[in-house]
């Protein structure tokens, strides 16, 4: 089964773009990210392939506010600094209605200064998912790193030796006094997206790749996966 799925990007390479100009064939191709190769590789691996539209985060935002025009009137305290993050998933869940893809996943990194709690992660995934209430959209996944994506790639390297854990519970942002996941991730060799994106080719394995924030993406893409493959069978 072909999956349509619609997905969020944060930064300009994380999952990819919609439309590069491609020299080799004098066209416009998408280039995928190295968290969207990652996404392709969990949906194949229920037998299913799939087709990935990238949606910009100023997208979700003027989505939002001039076509949809919706306010939502949910308590911000029990989702801390991610309570910015609901309009944006419900923007991204209304979307998904509208070009009827299979399933929408909304990507943000957990980014801290210091190792962030685990609170702050499960902030972020009630405010996705509050999100995708709101549109009523049932096929949505947060997709939340913590502290980043970097730090999943490390878990994946070649000189991971310390576990996937020791890189989840690093601070993922860049104004952080000590080591940091983007920081290490460089320093191992992967400086660009193009040998991160080969990393995750080679090397990804849903054992080797074992952190909470990771493992509570994966059940939940797995669930909402094998739904939609259970209703088509």
């Amino acid at each position: 089964m072909n999956l349509d799925i619609i997905v969020s990007k944060e930064g300009s390479s994380d999952m990819g773009n919609n439309s590069v100009w491609d020299e080799k064939s004098g066209s416009f191709i998408q280039k995928k990210g190295s968290m969207l190769i990652l996404l392709e590789m969990m949906i194949e691996s229920h037998s299913s392939s799939c087709k990935a539209t990238i949606v910009e985060r100023n997208e979700l935002s003027r989505y939002y506010k001039t076509v949809k025009r919706f306010n939502l009137k949910l308590p911000g305290s029990k989702f801390g600094r991610a309570a910015g993050h609901i309009n944006q998933a419900a923007s991204l869940g209304f979307m998904a209605i509208e070009k009827r893809s299979h399933i929408a996943v909304y990507f943000h990194d957990c980014d801290y200064t210091r190792s962030a709690p685990s609170y702050i992660l499960q902030q972020f995934i009630d405010a996705v998912e509050a999100g995708f209430k709101e549109s009523a959209y049932k096929a949505g996944v947060p997709m939340i790193p913590k502290p980043c994506s970097e730090a999943w790639l490390l878990a994946l390297s070649e000189n991971s030796s310390k576990g996937s854990n020791y890189y989840e519970n690093l601070p993922g942002n860049l104004s952080a006094k000590r080591d940091h996941a983007k920081d290490l991730l460089e320093n191992a060799g992967y400086n660009n997206e193009e040998k991160r994106c080969l990393l995750v080719e080679k090397s990804y394995s849903k054992n080797k790749l074992d952190t909470y924030s990771f493992n509570n993406f994966k059940n939940k893409l797995d669930a909402v996966v094998t739904n939609i493959m259970a209703k088509n069978a």
